[in-house]
């Protein structure tokens, strides 16, 4: 497992920044990743929750911030080094039940509290994306990101 250090996290977050500004994903990569997802049988809104371009992780007391919208806004505060934690709030009209955490080898699944709150102890450091589930409707998802 790789541990990777806050200077690490930074240039990993500006590289990544780097890469999706100079050599985005084809449209028509992402069009064929959505038509995959529907062979089976997953109804995603790819684009939902793009993460706010002028915010920048913050870093205060060993936490970083990170945020993104789209028809929902999430704000998730990620702590720790070795093992992640993330504590974040969910604001939408619409009630989201479930927050997936997903990472390369593996994922966990918490609620959603009344107010949209959520907590997922324990991850491993590295990159994640989040799965936002609504009872009936097309799971939301941000992208792949190093909290």
């Amino acid at each position: 497992m790789t541990y990777f250090s806050d200077a690490d996290r930074a240039l990993l977050a500006e590289l990544g920044d780097l890469l999706d500004r100079g050599d985005p994903v084809p449209e028509h990569v992402t069009a064929a990743a959505v038509a995959a997802g529907e062979l089976i049988d997953a109804h995603w809104d790819w684009e939902w929750l793009d993460r706010l371009a002028d915010v920048r992780p913050v870093r205060a007391s060993g936490a970083r911030a990170h945020s993104f919208t789209g028809r929902a806004s999430i704000d998730v505060e990620a702590t720790g080094i070795a093992k992640v934690r993330l504590a974040g709030l969910v604001t939408s009209a619409e009630r989201f039940s479930s927050v997936e955490v997903c990472w390369p080898a593996g994922s966990t699944s918490v609620a959603v509290d009344s107010c949209g709150r959520f907590d997922v102890a324990d991850l491993p450091n590295g990159p994640v994306r989040l799965l936002l589930r609504r009872p009936g409707l097309p799971v939301a998802t941000t992208g792949w990101f190093v909290p």
